[in-house]
């Protein structure tokens, strides 16, 4: 479009849009974007003969006046869509539960991930079982090599003559000591790569276990911390932009803040009604009485609970400076 065009389609939504504050900023992002999008598509499917800034005004012409447009697309939109206190609320609620709800999927996928740590330490522990018992069973193996030459001595001495009957039971007997002592080493040898390599995979399980609770407690840290921060953000995100529309328009903004006043003002009258209406007036002025002193009490813990929660940050961190100074 020329740039004649393009101030006819800007001025026209920045009418539709200050005609639409009552609803939510989608609803006038995406009545905005209709408007523009329904220009291009005329001009580009209906060529006329006139210029093109006219061309636009007729097309702009046929949504009415930016005010009218901005009425009929309110009167379409359910009661919901009006930004009042209770949907204000309510869209807060829904941004708190997605926030838990994405933490929550975070400590699932925190859980996930030690239990893949604690697969990993299985395995890893089996291998090594498996490793001590391949190498209990070569030093069987090099025992029975080692006593394959005595048996066959002790054979051949058996085989021989009576009178060194004697001699070849002694050295049966000596090596059937030696044969024994052989087996001994090589039971203690298999006991203690199956001793170890359980040693191995303990610690390694304990080792990954430690390291998952404290990257689970990272990561929940980090969640509360970011949600900490997002909801201060937030907070003064809010007051800033309240501050801007206290400068820009003060009456609108005192007439917003009148109304969602008169609606708590009414809601409580509403709810006084409901619930003291048969109470007499003696009784009403003793429930005050009480409700100032519950004011008082839950003000004064408020303040001591701050006090002691900003006293315990401060010596946590003043435990934490020297460590970090070294």
């Amino acid at each position: 479009m020329q740039l004649e065009s393009q101030v006819l389609v800007r001025e026209f939504n920045r009418r539709l849009r200050a005609a639409l504050t009552s609803v939510p900023n989608h609803v006038r992002v995406e009545a905005a974007l209709e408007v523009e999008s329904h220009v291009e598509d005329v001009l580009s499917r209906r060529p006329s003969t006139l210029p093109e800034p006219e061309w636009v005004a007729q097309i702009l012409s046929g949504f009415g006046t930016p005010e009218a447009y901005a009425a009929a697309i309110v009167g379409q939109l359910p009661p919901v869509q009006v930004v009042t206190v209770r949907s204000g609320l309510r869209e807060v609620l829904t941004a708190g539960r997605d926030l838990m709800g994405g933490t929550g999927r975070l400590l699932l996928a925190v859980l996930r991930g030690s239990w893949r740590f604690g697969v990993a330490a299985v395995r890893t522990g089996v291998s090594l079982a498996g490793a001590g018992l391949r190498e209990s069973r070569a030093g069987l193996k090099r025992l029975a090599d080692w006593s394959a030459e005595p048996r066959a001595a002790a054979g051949r001495s058996l085989r021989g003559s009576r009178s060194q009957l004697r001699v070849t039971l002694r050295s049966a007997w000596r090596n059937g000591l030696r044969l024994g002592r052989a087996a001994g080493r090589g039971l203690l040898r298999l006991a203690s790569a199956l001793g170890q390599g359980l040693l191995r995979a303990g610690g390694t399980g304990v080792r990954l276990g430690r390291v998952a609770i404290q990257y689970g407690r990272m990561v929940l840290l980090a969640a509360l911390r970011l949600a900490l921060l997002a909801g201060l953000a937030a907070l003064a995100l809010s007051a800033f932009l309240m501050t801007l529309a206290s400068a820009l328009a003060p009456d609108l903004v005192g007439w917003r803040v009148y109304e969602a006043q008169q609606a708590v003002i009414t809601g409580v009258q509403s709810l006084r009604e409901d619930w003291l209406s048969g109470v007499s007036p003696t009784l009403q002025a003793q429930f005050a009485q009480t409700g100032l002193a519950v004011q008082t009490i839950s003000l004064s813990m408020g303040l001591l609970l701050t006090g002691l929660f900003a006293y315990l940050v401060w010596s946590i961190r003043r435990r934490r400076g020297p460590a970090v100074s070294k």
